[in-house]
């Protein structure tokens, strides 16, 4: 009897196990209006409101936070707190725009968080974003340059170059600028003018250049612009971007060092690093069916012969010669050379083996005539 009724029981059971594991539906919150644009001066607080309301027939937990540029100069309150069903809030937002505000628009995020109160860990979150756009109106001129340019360029051929240009004031203003490459130490390589451009008021433009040629290695791009600020004067816009041109290269020299039958074997090898900044190297030595050793990576300087040291398990090798591969890599895995070099068994290794074993054949040799030596006295003492 207890059987039958237990049975039907299991798959309710299993029902309700399959409801708890069930992911919970997310807080329902809606979040009034869903921007704020603001006109602002420097030194003045803009308050304004924006309103959180539970949709949904459980309460809820609310967060508050600002996000973006923005942040430093956004005050809320409250901050956190519990919504019941069907309840709104008002959250009281003040902008303070700093002195220090651009011209033009910025943007900031208030964000907003909800989660269930009854579903506890297992409730889902939802985030919701306010956008705020301040923007200062300014009746001068003010540039705002962005440089566009290839993150990686072949060696020996000309690179386009971009500068697009924003006003954000009302004033319309004339250009005049360039584009420095430098080395990584800063010395300046090369400098290419930029073409004159007129910009309107609120509005945009682009200057277009070609750099000459570069040797491989690592630069930095710098775009200068002056221009006439009818409020402050002569002013400059500047923006950076680095470029690569071409890839590191490492040429690899014969190794030094013999493989070592009885364990790990060390090989010296000599690199050259073709490039114009430092690079952290690495080397490995792999043969058939054996490969190296983790070592850590040394600083080599650029076209100065350096040697780095690579590992390889050998124990068990026969006497023979073996092609070694070797490999050079940066700290970040990128592959700068390889070569293959045949590499020769250490000589000495079976000598340094064999009187060990001649060493315990002479000993049994004596055991055995001491042996014999005892019997012939033993059976001469008995005669």
């Amino acid at each position: 009897m207890t059987a039958n009724v237990s049975l039907p029981l299991l798959p309710l059971l299993s029902l309700f196990i399959v409801f708890l594991l069930l992911p919970s539906p997310a807080a329902a919150v809606l979040l009034s209006p869903a921007s704020t644009s603001l006109t602002v001066e420097p030194g003045h607080p803009y308050p304004f409101t924006i309103t959180v309301t539970n949709d949904q027939d459980a309460s809820i937990a609310v967060n508050l936070s600002a996000d973006g540029t923005l942040t430093p100069s956004l005050a809320l309150g409250p901050t956190s707190f519990t919504l019941a069903p069907g309840a709104s809030r008002d959250i009281a937002v003040t902008f303070a725009a700093p002195e220090d505000l651009a011209p033009g628009r910025s943007d900031g995020r208030i964000l907003v968080s909800a989660s269930s109160v009854s579903q506890g860990q297992f409730g889902s979150a939802v985030t919701l974003a306010h956008m705020l756009h301040a923007y200062r109106a300014y009746a001068g001129a003010f540039l705002v340059a962005t440089l566009r340019a290839p993150r990686t360029v072949v060696p020996g051929t000309a690179t386009p170059l971009l500068v697009s240009l924003e006003n954000k004031g009302d004033a319309a203003t004339s250009t005049v600028g360039s584009v420095t490459v430098r080395a990584p130490n800063g010395t300046v390589v090369s400098e290419t003018a930029l073409p004159a451009v007129t910009i309107p008021g609120s509005g945009a433009s682009k200057s277009e250049a070609t750099l000459a040629p570069l040797e491989a290695g690592d630069y930095l791009l710098d775009a200068v612009v002056s221009y006439e600020d009818p409020l402050a004067g002569n002013t400059t816009a500047h923006d950076s971007a680095p470029i690569v041109v071409g890839t590191p290269k490492v040429t690899i020299g014969t190794p030094s060092g013999k493989l070592d039958p009885r364990g790990v074997s060390l090989l010296t090898v000599p690199v050259t690093l073709a490039w114009n900044t430092p690079r952290k190297l690495v080397a490995t030595a792999e043969t058939t069916g054996r490969t190296g050793q983790a070592v850590a990576p040394i600083l080599v300087n650029p076209a100065t012969p350096m040697t780095l040291k690579a590992y390889l398990e050998t124990a068990g090798l026969v006497a023979a010669t073996y092609d070694i591969h070797i490999i050079v890599r940066d700290d970040a895995g990128q592959l700068l050379g390889e070569a293959t070099f045949p590499v020769e068994t250490a000589s000495s290794a079976p000598s340094k083996i064999l009187p060990q074993t001649s060493w315990y054949v002479w000993l049994g040799a004596l055991l055995l005539v001491l042996l014999i030596l005892i019997i012939i006295l033993w059976r001469h003492h008995r005669q």
